[in-house]
């Protein structure tokens, strides 16, 4: 579903699409997320060579799939890439204390299916550019497919009325609706990874972690997307968690300084679950197409 490596300095990218829009966008500097590539990546020479993760997802499951479970990918290969490479110069270097806050992904979309993955992640490294991408898109029906890892999971058994034989360590990502409605979707998924990897990374050293991205444990990892009306409700669950002790990490897009997402570090699920029932799963369909980055597309409303 997602592809990801670690960060590195990589010429290019080849055979791949952008981002698109869907209504009109905040007013927001999109430095780290696809806008700057979808506009800017033939011409802009940067001053400084950055670190960034690129995430590669898979079109043909973004126009079948949940928007939850589009992010979920995401999110699980960039959190793998990173562990996997956590001892690499350029992986300790993105996410060093200077650098956590400001992580830079760039989201784009395969046009092929790629037999069987679901999203490329690499880890983070020096790229010039991407070039030639593609993204979002609408939704159909869903393939077959088993989402126990998903939000489409959970969608099906509350947590009042299943009873696992085991409490599985789940990593709870919560996203934004007014910004889900607004940005696009490569946007969204960036913020999701940006949450979910920091989350991961601060509490690397904690037992629960260890054991989430353990060898037997980094490929088949639970997570389970959510969503808030707005900041203020995002802010309120992030001091919820806090006065709870529950380790977090409140995503805040800069320079803008701007609550978009949080994600938990990994939990048992008995723990964590009862702070997270109330909201609702990322899970409904969205309405996406990818125009020209000279125009903007607006949701139709419902009747």
């Amino acid at each position: 579903m997602a592809t990801l490596h670690s960060p590195r300095y990589i010429p290019h990218f080849t055979s791949f699409k952008t981002t698109s829009y869907r209504t009109p966008l905040p007013n927001l500097h999109f430095r780290r997320h696809t806008m700057a590539a979808a506009t800017d990546n033939t011409t802009e020479t940067p001053t400084t060579d950055v670190l960034v993760q690129y995430v590669v997802l898979r079109r043909d499951l973004i126009d079948t799939w949940p928007l939850g479970s589009v992010v979920t990918q995401g999110c699980h290969a960039s959190v793998a890439a990173i562990w996997s490479h956590k001892d690499d110069p350029h992986t300790m270097d993105y996410c060093s204390p200077n650098n956590i806050d400001s992580m830079h992904k760039s989201l784009t979309f395969n046009l092929s299916n790629t037999n069987n993955p679901m999203a490329t992640l690499h880890s983070p490294r020096y790229i010039p550019h991407f070039t030639s991408f593609k993204t979002s898109s609408y939704k159909n029906p869903l393939p077959t497919l088993h989402f126990r890892r998903h939000t489409m999971a959970s969608a099906a058994a509350t947590d009042a009325t299943e009873t696992p034989t085991t409490d599985v360590l789940v990593q709870y990502v919560v996203l934004r609706r007014d910004l889900i409605d607004t940005w696009p979707l490569g946007s969204v998924v960036t913020q999701g990874c940006h949450a979910s990897v920091a989350a991961i990374w601060s509490h690397k050293d904690d037992p629960h972690t260890m054991d989430y991205c353990s060898p037997n444990n980094i490929d088949s990892m639970h997570k389970v997307t959510l969503e808030v009306k707005g900041e203020t409700q995002l802010k309120n669950l992030s001091e919820k968690l806090t006065s709870n002790n529950i380790a977090h990490k409140l995503w805040i897009e800069q320079p803008e300084n701007y609550p978009t997402c949080l994600a938990s570090k990994p939990y048992p699920k008995s723990i964590v679950s009862t702070f997270f029932k109330k909201l609702k799963l990322l899970h409904q369909p969205i309405l996406i197409r990818s125009p020209t980055h000279f125009d903007t597309f607006t949701n139709p409303t419902p009747d």
